[in-house]
């Protein structure tokens, strides 16, 4: 039977019941986790704890959670299972951001119920809220075969530990269950774009290859690698497997025109070039596709029928006009120049420079819910992007919604490297954040680390 939900008498406190689980205050983390403790699995309770632990559950209801705490520890001594106690417990401390407090009340629970999952999952957010990324994955790896969606927030935390092999696996162990999205091949694009370790990438990628030679997925992942990193001798060889593997695959004739300009095949280059810019599935890459093409006319002037004829189909040109257009209006004209970065974004969604100078104009000019819509969306794509949480923090800050701001600040400050003016910001936003919650100690613990930090 699940735990942690109250089987309560008909009319025993019921309404008191309702409103301290799911009433005013409940902590963001929780939503979305049923209780599930049955009277059962209590035993035999005395009225006196009955008493003591209802009261506990409306004061939690009325956001009297100091209160409550006392109220649970003088109940502790008159219950025959403390567990539903120490849950309880964390659902207060966390109320309070008492987070560590929160994480050894819920660990308590977890030594008697150590497969549940909603505890888990409690587990899981807290331990990742925290930082403590090795905790996070070791909950995530026991809900993941039950819920996949855990495989893709396991590979975002296998991201921020900087382990891309890691990474991938997960994305692969989400696609054998789900299929592939578009989204999800973003994320593993992403991954190839920003890892600091190409070759070691290259190697693991090539390893897993051999161990599934029939698994098309290897190989585009490699021309995607060998094309960023410039290797066309290798794509091409990696082109040639895949074709035999799928052969309207996209990532083919990527593979195999730099090796075709190589080799003063330019026929097939130009046919290679048509395929690709047919396809916008990647307007970043169609943008690159297109400059290799364009410098292939300049040096062979007799395809300059075939570019024209190619590029007046492709909408990137009308992206980047847009893109253009924008930034030639930012300064005198920036709501004029919104408009336009909308338009871009609309055909380029996930071009992470355009994300961002959007989003940064709509901070400028105070557009805070349509920043905070963009943001979201922009952590769909870039989920490891410190930035991104940093602007939908500060949307957060700006609207009023203090706690969400909280809770995006302290998840993307932890994915600060190297950045001394990026951590000011958060510094800066985050002590803003405190000082709304009336949480003086927090707002001071961010005051010293920017004097910290400017020293």
């Amino acid at each position: 039977m699940p735990f942690i939900r109250f089987f309560l008498q008909k009319t025993f406190f019921t309404g008191c019941f309702l409103v301290g689980l799911w009433g005013w205050g409940q902590p963001s983390l929780l939503e979305g986790v049923n209780d599930t403790l049955v009277k059962d699995d209590l035993g035999e309770v005395s009225d006196a704890f009955q008493d003591l632990f209802f009261k506990a559950v409306a004061q939690y209801g009325i956001e009297n959670y100091e209160q409550a705490i006392e109220t649970l520890k003088k109940s502790m001594p008159l219950a025959p299972d403390p567990t539903v106690i120490h849950y309880q417990l964390g659902k207060n401390y966390w109320a309070l951001n008492k987070f560590d407090e929160a994480i050894k009340a819920w660990e308590k629970v977890q030594d008697k119920r150590p497969e549940d999952q909603e505890l888990l999952a409690l587990l899981f957010e807290a331990y990742r809220r925290q930082g403590k990324l090795d905790k996070a994955i070791e909950m995530g790896a026991k809900l993941a075969p039950k819920n996949s969606v855990y495989f893709l927030k396991l590979a975002k935390l296998w991201l921020r530990k900087q382990n891309e092999e890691e990474a991938l696996q997960n994305i692969a162990a989400f696609e054998q269950v789900e299929g592939g999205t578009r989204e999800v091949d973003s994320f593993r694009q992403q991954i190839y774009r920003e890892t600091k370790q190409p070759e070691k990438l290259m190697q693991y990628l090539q390893k897993q290859s051999q161990k599934e030679p029939l698994n098309p997925q290897n190989f585009k992942a490699l021309i995607y690698l060998y094309h960023l990193y410039k290797k066309p001798d290798k794509a091409y060889l990696a082109a040639l497997a895949l074709q035999e593997l799928d052969k309207e695959a996209r990532e083919v004739p990527l593979g195999l025109y730099p090796h075709y300009i190589e080799a003063g095949e330019t026929d097939l280059a130009v046919s290679a070039f048509k395929k690709l810019l047919s396809n916008r599935q990647d307007e970043q890459l169609n943008t690159k596709v297109l400059e290799d093409f364009k410098q292939l006319v300049k040096k062979h002037p007799q395809y300059k029928e075939e570019w024209d004829s190619r590029v007046s189909g492709v909408q990137t040109e009308e992206q980047l006009s847009n893109r253009a257009l924008a930034e030639q209006y930012q300064k005198e004209d920036p709501q004029k120049a919104l408009t336009y970065y909308r338009k871009a974004l609309e055909e380029t969604p996930q071009n992470f420079n355009l994300l961002q100078e959007t989003l940064l104009l709509q901070m400028q000019e105070q557009a805070f819910e349509e920043a905070l819509t963009l943001a979201l969306q922009a952590l769909e794509y870039f989920p490891t992007q410190a930035v991104f949480y940093l602007i939908k923090g500060k949307a957060e800050n700006a609207l009023g919604n203090y706690e969400q701001a909280e809770q995006s600040l302290t998840e993307g400050v932890g994915m600060v490297i190297d950045h001394p003016s990026l951590l000011e910001q958060f510094y800066q936003a985050l002590e803003e954040t405190y000082k709304n919650l009336g949480q003086d100690e927090r707002q001071n613990y961010y005051k010293e680390q920017l004097k910290t930090l400017k020293n």
